[in-house]
């Protein structure tokens, strides 16, 4: 009897769908958060994804509406790998604890920082409304709970986002941002040089040093800003 030919594992398919695995939205959404985390946002398409799962473009439309619900959907996947839950705990270590897991999960994709979705991800109203909770069981006024949100969610944005600029600037690792930024400035500017240099051994630091740094910073004014 002849052996029946096994699918061949060449070709930019991933894999297709058997019976023992159907397609779901599940599976679609991890395939487009990996490809948009292996080659960036813009390099999403229906016809991409269909060819990760196995199918034509047209037969995702079964599991996400459009390219508006996926691209939302996979950004609520990176909003639901922060930890967000706290059990109990005091304003100020739980605030902390959850900002990091924020600037972690969107270091992780960083195509996601900053992205103005089409929808709205559940997980990052139950992100907001946590944080909100935690300023407002910390006794703080609601002038001071409107304000701190904003700082804290600005810092979790702004310094999320620097940081993956200074990882994509190749002039770091080549030395030839040193004179476009001298020539830019139209002479020496040492106190720059130094601070640019320092990037360079930014690991020395501690890669997420800077973060929380200004994190705590933040937090300690907190502490002033109580009745």
């Amino acid at each position: 009897m002849t052996a029946k030919a096994q699918p061949s594992n060449r070709g930019p398919s991933r894999r297709a769908p058997s019976s023992r695995e159907p397609l779901s939205r599940q599976t679609v959404l991890e395939a487009a958060l990996a490809i948009a985390d292996a080659d960036g946002l813009n390099s999403l398409s229906m016809r991409k994804l269909g060819a990760a799962v196995g199918v034509e473009a047209m037969s995702l439309y079964n599991h996400v509406k459009n390219k508006g619900d996926l691209v939302t959907a996979i950004t609520d996947k990176v909003w639901a790998q922060a930890e967000i839950d706290t059990d109990g705990e005091p304003w100020r270590p739980a605030l902390r604890r959850i900002a990091i897991s924020v600037h972690e999960s969107l270091m992780r994709h960083p195509w996601a920082c900053g992205l103005q979705t089409p929808g709205i991800p559940p997980a990052r109203l139950r992100y907001i409304d946590t944080c909100l909770a935690h300023l407002t069981e910390g006794g703080f006024s609601p002038d001071v709970i409107y304000h701190a949100h904003h700082v804290i969610d600005g810092h979790i944005f702004g310094f999320t986002q620097q940081m993956i600029d200074f990882a994509l600037a190749p002039q770091l690792a080549d030395g030839s941002i040193f004179d476009m930024v001298r020539a830019a400035a139209g002479g020496e500017v040492p106190h720059l040089i130094t601070h640019i240099e320092a990037h360079a051994y930014e690991a020395q630091h501690g890669t997420e040093s800077g973060f929380e740094f200004g994190l705590d910073l933040i937090l300690e004014g907190l502490e002033r800003a109580k009745p």
